[in-house]
């Protein structure tokens, strides 16, 4: 699957708006089905809108990747600007940071907090 993913990052059409980074987290759909939860965050400096078509290109090839490799899990993919991913981070480490100090913990806490964040890897 990481390989199907660093394929699609080699080929990145520079039409596109430019890839910051792609993280995978392997799930398990509502249904029951495997699947893999994909978020591509995009550079976003330029605060511009980034174009249907460019979105739904690299939608599908993601998708024509990760089918020519065999992956069966169903993707769900989520575009995501690199300003956005940021702000995330640090509200996820500021609610983490309260939670310790809620639980008295002195110590500094160096990893996520859930087992999805732990499972969530960068490609």
């Amino acid at each position: 699957m990481d390989v199907a993913l660093q394929q699609v990052k080699e080929r990145w059409n520079p039409a596109w708006p430019g890839l910051s980074e792609m993280l995978r987290l392997l799930d398990v759909d509502w249904s029951g089905d495997d699947a893999v939860r994909i978020w591509v965050i995009l550079n976003d400096e330029d605060d511009q809108e980034w174009p249907e078509e460019h979105m739904e290109a690299i939608d599908e090839a993601i998708r024509a990747s990760l089918r020519d490799a065999g992956v069966d899990a169903w993707p769900y993919i989520h575009f995501r600007g690199k300003s956005e991913q940021e702000e995330l981070i640090e509200r996820e480490s500021e609610e983490e940071d309260a939670e310790d100090d809620l639980a008295g913990d002195d110590e500094a806490h160096d990893g996520p907090s859930s087992d999805a964040a732990a499972a969530q890897r960068r490609v």
